[in-house]
């Protein structure tokens, strides 16, 4: 009889500790993906800084056509595409209440002007080239927006290239991990623009697909920088240095014309 009875008290306790993991998991977050918000019209310049030295200039290189180099991208957000020089642009709309700072308060939903937002993502080996090269790396690091309410949203990001998808754009992936829509995924695709600076660049990319690759526009003070991005793709080794990168997100994309997903932020499996 104690043998038997111990017996039931043990799979009575299994079963109440399961029952209780079984009532601390999440439902709603558990069922299939809904989209709570997104960020769109934002756009930035980057830098792009390798430890390897470029030997045309003795100088730290960007993003290369070479294989094996790391690279550290750093952008900050500038005005939309259209916007006023020297304003931040874009806007994060949440649909619904959403969590918020450490995930123990909601905030209600409505659209968020952004005022400050950027990135800083690493890699130890990538290159600018389009191949299959399975030894490289993706970037990842911190994707953070600043709000007009003085809330903020920080993710931790991974860069991630859709199979079949163009080869100018790219998609920040990841978690939110503190702020505005804390647990919660995010995905921002963004057209990826190599530029240099050139001060007598005075007109901005009108939004067109494909108008930079005739004009040169990119962003007022930066042209298109058209060498380096040819010198990407040929066959022709050691040409291609990208230390400038124009990010921008729901448009069209300016180098080749490309068509930018969406992106979201969404809950669920």
């Amino acid at each position: 009889m104690k043998i038997v009875s111990r017996a039931m008290r043990v799979a009575l306790a299994g079963g109440m500790v399961a029952g209780a993991f079984a009532v601390a998991q999440p439902s709603e977050s558990d069922a299939a993906p809904t989209t709570v918000g997104a960020c769109s019209g934002t756009r930035s310049i980057a830098t792009a800084k390798s430890t390897f030295i470029w030997p045309a200039d003795g100088k730290n290189a960007g993003v290369t056509d070479q294989d094996d180099k790391d690279v550290t991208v750093s952008a900050k957000g500038t005005h939309a595409v259209g916007g006023t020089v020297g304003t931040v642009g874009g806007s994060c709309g949440f649909l619904q209440e959403i969590a918020a700072d450490k995930g123990l308060t909601k905030l209600p939903a409505g659209t968020r002007t952004v005022t400050k937002w950027g990135s800083k993502t690493v890699s130890p080996e990538t290159d600018c080239q389009s191949d299959t090269d399975a030894t490289e790396w993706p970037l990842s690091g911190k994707l953070s927006y600043t709000y007009s309410d003085l809330t903020k949203t920080d993710a931790y990001v991974t860069t991630a290239t859709p199979s079949g998808g163009p080869a100018d754009v790219v998609v920040l992936t990841g978690i939110i991990t503190k702020g505005v829509g804390i647990g919660a995924r995010i995905d921002s695709a963004v057209a990826y623009t190599p530029i240099i600076k050139d001060k007598l660049q005075t007109n901005d990319w009108d939004g067109v697909g494909g108008s930079a690759l005739g004009s040169g526009d990119a962003i007022q003070g930066y042209a298109v920088d058209l060498g380096n991005a040819v010198g990407c793709q040929d066959a022709t080794p050691a040409n291609a240095n990208l230390r400038g990168i124009m990010l921008t997100s729901e448009a069209a994309s300016p180098l080749l014309g490309s068509a930018v997903p969406a992106g979201s932020i969404y809950i669920g499996a």
